[in-house]
């Protein structure tokens, strides 16, 4: 490994993955969430550059700034930008790859499986090797590179699903009673007679039922927050908790020694 720290850029779908990330990246090594305060402090001159600094972003002021959530541990700084959907995926990677091409030692993409795994990874593959990065022979597993490269398909590379599989499946153990509890909501709420089918339009689709159990059980542990500060603050994922064990591989070896 070479003298200077370690960088890496992970581009997710949405914000919850960005959590889910943090909670992988503490079970590999120490990592601390750099805080807005320190942020500039923290970050040498590369990784500054990926924080805006004109607003509003391409003269839209409807649009949230695209800062990347950092990470920092002894050896190694890890950018985790959220693209807001999987269809920008590449497209985020390829804006920070195509305008700082040295700046990173490793990236990764990390996103559902959705309805079909495998899909989903083929996909990811095909994206990424026409951006020109080098794309290792299945998901989960890591290109030696340089730069090392890498993708994750959630929940575990194989299943079908979403991020919300990972902390549902966590959570359940931590929370017995208000998963349940949750679930039975979601399921009474469905059938509720006033509710209309535009009303129910998202709560029907393949992971609405889950995004909606999360929700409430995060309205409940952290009520009127955003579902991901519920994620980072509460006890999701405990102490023996198997869920993160596949992603914190693939981060551990994408990052290296630290």
């Amino acid at each position: 490994m070479s003298g200077r720290r370690q960088r890496l850029l992970l581009v997710v779908e949405g914000p919850h993955d960005v959590e889910i990330v943090a909670h992988a990246l503490r079970r590999r090594a120490t990592f601390e969430r750099v805080g807005l305060v320190d942020r500039l402090k923290a970050l040498d001159r590369d990784l500054e550059l990926l924080i805006p600094k004109q607003y509003p972003p391409g003269g839209d002021i409807s649009k949230r700034v695209d800062v990347p959530t950092f990470f920092s541990s002894a050896n190694a700084t890890v950018a985790v930008r959220s693209a807001e959907g999987k269809g920008n995926l590449i497209q985020a990677m390829n804006r920070d790859l195509v305008t700082r091409p040295d700046t990173f030692d490793a990236f990764a993409v990390i996103c559902d499986a959705d309805a079909d795994a495998l899909t989903v990874s083929r996909k990811v593959a095909r994206g990424l090797a026409a951006i020109g990065l080098p794309v290792p022979d299945s998901a989960g597993t890591v290109h030696p590179g340089p730069p090392r490269c890498g993708y994750f398909v959630l929940p575990d590379n194989r299943s079908a699903g979403t991020v919300e599989d990972v902390p549902l499946a966590s959570g359940r153990r931590t929370y017995t009673a208000l998963a349940a509890e949750s679930e039975r909501f979601v399921q009474a709420a469905s059938v509720l007679p006033e509710l209309n089918s535009e009303d129910l339009m998202h709560l029907r689709k393949p992971a609405g039922a889950k995004k909606a159990q999360v929700a409430a059980m995060a309205s409940i542990l952290r009520p009127g927050k955003a579902i991901q500060v519920s994620i980072q603050d509460n006890r999701w994922f405990a102490e023996g908790a198997t869920e993160l064990d596949d992603l914190a591989a693939f981060l551990g070896r994408l990052i290296g020694p630290v």
